[in-house]
Parts: C-alpha cells; sequence; structure tokens
C-alpha cells in the first residue's frame, strides 16, 4: 500500500499530458454544464426562429472568420513551443509578434468587409432580419479574433489551467448577459450576439492579464516587425494550409446549417433551430477528448523539435487511449437517449431531432480518434496531408447534404457530417501510418466492441423507460413554476443515474477486456498525488477503477 503513496515515474512528456488534460477536462466540465444552461435559457426564452437566425449568422461568420488572417493565428501552437524546445528565443518571439499584430489588423479588414455586406448577404439568403445581426456580428468578428489569439498562446504555451479559467469567465458571463439582455432588450438573435460579445471582452481581459505573466517569465527579447519578414515566408505558407484545413472543418460544422438554410429559404428558420440545438448538444461527445488533443499539438511539436520519433508515437498511441475512454460512454448515452434529452432539457418542440443528435455524436467520435493522427501530421508540418483528408471530408458533407436534405431534412445534413468526419478519419490514419508507422491497435477495435455494447445496453434502457419519463407522478400542481422546475430538476437527475450506469458498465468492460494499460495507472498516481489526497483516498480510487488486484 505504501507504493500508492508515491507519484510513479513518468516521462516529461505524459506527464504535461496527463497535467495539462486534467486542467483542461475541469475547464471543459465546466464550460458543457454552463453552456447547458444557456442552451436551456435560449431554447426557453427566444422563439427557434431567433434562434435559427442566431445560429445562421454566427455559422456565416465562423465560416468567413478561418479566411481572416491567413492562418497566421494558428501558427503559434506549432510554432511556439517548436522554437522554445530549441531554445531559439528571438524565433519564439518573432512568431507572438507575427500572430498578434497580422492577426488582428488581417481580421479588422474582414470585419469591415462584413458590416459593409450584410445587406448584400441577407438579400442572397433571403432574410431581412440577417442584415442588421451580422453588421453586429462584425464586432464579434474583432472580439472573438482576440480571444483565439491570446487562448492559442495559452496553449502553446502550455498553460491550460489559466486558459480553462479565461473560458469559464467567458462562457459564464455569455449566460449573464444573455439572460440581461434578453429581458432588456427582447428575446432576439441581435440580444443573443450582443451577450456573446460582452462576454468575449471580458474574457480576453483575462487572458491578458494570465498571459502577461507567463511571457515575462520567458523573458523573450523585443523584435522588430520588419525582422520577421523570413520568418512569415516560412510560417505562410504553414498557416495557409492551417487555415484551409479550418475552412473545411467549419465548412463541414456549418454546412449543414448553411445548406439547410439555402434549400429550404424562408422556412427553414424552425428546422436550422432544431437541427443547430441538436447538433451543439452533441457537442458534449467531444467534451473531454478536445483536452487531450489541445494539449498533445504543443507536446509533440516539441518533440519533434528533438527529433525524438520513439517519443513521439508513444505519445500519440497516449492520445489514442484517452480519446477512446473519454469519448465512448459519452458518445454511446447521447446516442441511445437521444430523443430523453432534447425533450426533457429543450421540450416537446426539440425532439424531432434525436436522430440528428445520436448521428452527430457518433461522427464526433470519428472526428476525434482521427484527429490524433492528424495532429501528429501537424506537429511534423506536413499539413498538406490532413489539408486532403479535409477537403475529401468536405466534398463528401457538401454532396450529401444537397442528396439527402431535400428528402430526410436535418437528419439528412446530420448524417452528411457523420460521413465526412469518417472520411477525414480514415484518411488522416492512412497518412499517419505511411509517414510514421501509426498503429490503430487492436485494442482500441475492443475499445470500440465495449461501447458498442454500452450503447445497446443503455438503448434497451431508453425504450423501456421513456414513458415512465416524462410522465413522472410529482405532487404539484401541473402549470405551477414550482412544479415545472422540480419535474425538470427530478428528470435530469434520473437521466444523470443512467449516464453514471453507462459509464460503470463501460469501466467494467474497460477492466474485463484488460484495455487500460500500467501507463494510465501510472498517471492516475500521477494526478491523485499532485491533488494532495489521502494515501487511503488514493487507494479507493484506483482500486475502484483498476480491479487488477496484483497491480494495488
Amino acid at each position: 500500500m505504501a507504493q500508492l503513496t508515491e507519484p510513479l515515474e513518468l516521462d516529461e512528456e505524459t506527464a504535461v499530458m496527463a497535467v495539462g488534460t486534467f486542467w483542461s477536462n475541469l475547464g471543459i466540465i465546466a464550460v458543457k454544464l454552463i453552456s447547458f444552461i444557456y442552451m436551456i435559457i435560449i431554447a426557453r426564452l427566444v422563439a427557434q426562429s431567433e434562434v435559427g437566425l442566431f445560429y445562421l449568422g454566427i455559422g456565416m461568420v465562423g465560416v468567413i472568420s478561418i479566411f481572416a488572417d491567413l492562418g497566421i493565428s494558428q501558427t503559434v501552437q506549432r510554432y511556439l513551443p517548436y522554437y522554445l524546445g530549441k531554445r531559439d528565443k528571438v524565433s519564439a518571439s518573432k512568431v507572438l509578434t507575427l500572430n498578434i499584430v497580422l492577426g488582428f489588423v488581417l481580421l479588422f479588414i474582414v470585419a469591415i468587409a462584413v458590416f459593409l455586406l450584410a445587406p448584400t448577404i441577407a438579400g442572397i439568403y433571403k432574410t431581412p432580419g440577417l442584415a442588421p445581426l451580422l453588421s453586429l456580428l462584425a464586432i464579434y468578428l474583432c472580439v472573438n479574433q482576440t480571444f483565439n489569439i491570446l487562448s492559442n498562446i495559452l496553449i502553446a504555451l502550455k498553460c491550460m489551467k489559466e486558459r480553462s479559467i479565461g473560458t469559464n469567465v467567458q462562457n459564464t458571463l455569455k449566460v449573464v448577459f444573455t439572460v440581461i439582455l434578453v429581458f432588456t432588450l427582447g428575446p432576439s438573435a441581435m440580444a443573443l450576439a450582443a451577450a456573446f460579445i460582452l462576454s468575449l471582452i471580458v474574457g480576453a481581459f483575462y487572458l491578458i492579464y494570465a498571459l502577461y505573466d507567463k511571457l515575462k517569465r520567458l523573458e523573450l527579447p523585443a523584435v522588430d516587425l520588419r525582422g520577421c519578414y523570413s520568418l512569415l515566408l516560412d510560417i505562410l505558407p504553414f498557416g495557409i494550409v492551417m487555415v484551409s484545413i479550418s475552412t473545411f472543418s467549419l465548412l463541414i460544422s456549418y454546412t449543414g446549417v448553411l445548406s439547410l438554410g439555402y434549400i429550404l429559404g424562408s422556412a427553414s428558420s424552425v428546422p436550422v433551430g432544431i437541427y443547430s440545438m441538436a447538433t451543439a448538444f452533441a457537442s458534449v461527445a467531444s467534451i473531454l477528448a478536445a483536452s487531450v488533443i489541445s494539449i498533445l499539438l504543443p507536446v509533440a511539436s516539441g518533440l519533434v523539435s528533438k527529433t525524438d520519433s520513439s517519443k513521439i508515437h508513444k505519445t500519440a498511441q497516449t492520445a489514442l487511449r484517452w480519446v477512446l475512454f473519454s469519448t465512448i460512454p459519452i458518445v454511446a448515452f447521447l446516442a441511445a437517449f437521444a430523443p430523453s434529452l432534447l425533450r426533457v432539457i429543450y421540450g416537446a418542440d426539440y425532439e424531432s431531432g434525436a436522430i440528428s443528435l445520436a448521428l452527430f455524436s457518433i461522427g464526433t467520435l470519428f472526428y476525434y480518434i482521427g484527429s490524433v493522427q492528424g495532429t501528429l501530421i501537424a506537429a511534423h508540418r506536413l499539413v498538406k496531408l490532413e489539408l486532403i483528408a479535409f477537403c475529401c471530408g468536405a466534398l463528401v458533407n457538401i454532396a450529401l447534404n444537397f442528396m439527402l436534405i431535400p428528402g430526410f431534412g436535418i437528419n439528412g445534413a446530420a448524417f452528411a457530417s457523420l460521413a465526412a468526419f469518417a472520411v477525414i478519419a480514415c484518411i488522416n490514419h492512412y497518412y499517419a501510418k505511411r509517414e510514421f508507422g501509426f498503429v490503430f491497435p487492436n485494442s482500441a477495435w475492443r475499445n470500440l466492441l465495449a461501447g458498442l455494447i454500452v450503447f445497446g445496453a443503455l438503448a434497451a434502457l431508453q425504450y423501456a423507460v421513456y414513458g415512465y419519463l416524462l410522465n413522472l407522478p410529482l405532487p404539484l400542481a401541473n402549470g405551477a413554476l414550482a412544479g415545472i422546475v422540480l419535474d425538470k430538476i427530478a428528470k435530469v437527475a434520473i437521466l444523470g443515474v443512467f449516464f453514471a450506469a453507462g459509464c460503470l458498465l463501460y469501466l467494467a468492460l474497460l477492466n474485463i477486456m484488460r484495455l487500460f494499460e500500467a501507463e494510465d495507472r501510472q498517471v492516475m498516481v500521477h494526478l491523485l498525488t499532485k491533488m494532495k489526497l489521502p494515501a487511503q483516498a488514493r487507494a479507493l480510487i484506483l482500486s475502484c477503477i483498476f480491479w487488477d488486484k496484483a497491480k494495488n
């Protein structure tokens, strides 16, 4: 038992990934919980047509924003840790200068263009209310770019704790400002956009505060922008390819919304609103996997600077295993309980998005499995290969949207996204295997089988309890505010119990199929030790997760 009181030896990269993932997970869990509240608020307080208009506008500026700075702001996560790993502080300082200056200037120009072209864009979509919304969202473009640049720099410096706090400050304030503005300005798309902008402004100020201390410790030398020209020629091609990848990535995310709006025309507001709320809920599937991927790029880039191929491969395999552990039980629950989740949380009007939620959740699993190989490719600066994957995925997505939406509506759009994510994952894996010998282990296939078993069990449970869940015999009178609140809390709590049951079944299968590795236990010991938990508490947690008594 004494062994449990001391952290076992981990290599530096795994320890950094573990701590970074831990803080990111805490932050993302908080973000998703707050976002969950946010989605309930807008679903209950704002009409579906206004919600659909808001997400249509956000989808448009989201696609536009990826072209704004030619990908310069996306290079910092790869190049800053790369040059810091080589102890080249001059080049590291130049990377920061280029990211900050060009990132702001180029996006400001694009924001002005959006402001001026707002009436024209609204005319193309035959949606008059879109014009004032896009004019306001031009400000969002500038503010969001500021927030993203600061956030990317913190990720590059592996400061996941500070980045998580900043993201949660912004997300919490988005809920607060939304409630205030909905009741003062009215339940409109404009009020939702204004709240988003205000929250990003405050969040950006926190990130500046957190970043100042980190950069001060690095003692990077001041550089002249004119001296960055040669480095710009080096990183610009990387940035342009990255922005192309982001283009296709966002196209896949937003093509469903944009295609629904274009194909259905003036009748698109309600289906777009339902589809947006369902797919936004599906993002819960990435609640933990995104943390693994975000810390993997700077860690892998630092290893590339040291040309340590064996550690790179080991780190990528660890990341893949953690992505599966953290995504499979959530996807199984979302897919199985999609009707109940949408009915209970958003209301009966949104239950028609259940199949879209299930399909998009499964697609998210495919996407994050492929993101491990894609991140490995990006760390080696072979982003042209990743671009091919996203290009193929985007083409599949667009084609399937126009083929399936007329007949299947929002479900056709969701299936198009799932297919696109699967294509990207397969192509990324092909290139990672060809270039680096990346292997998709047999244990990963068994892990997916475990997830399929969990989904089957949860789907059967959902079928059995659906009617009872929707008609809980609560004692308060129907229509009373207290009764409505109690009903909502009780149903969400029951759904939480079902999710916990699915997680326990998945944990049992992980142990029965021997899918945990020794490193996973070492990581848990490392984290529990850093949390300064008592030895008995650590021993209890370890014995609950890892059932192999010989290792306890």
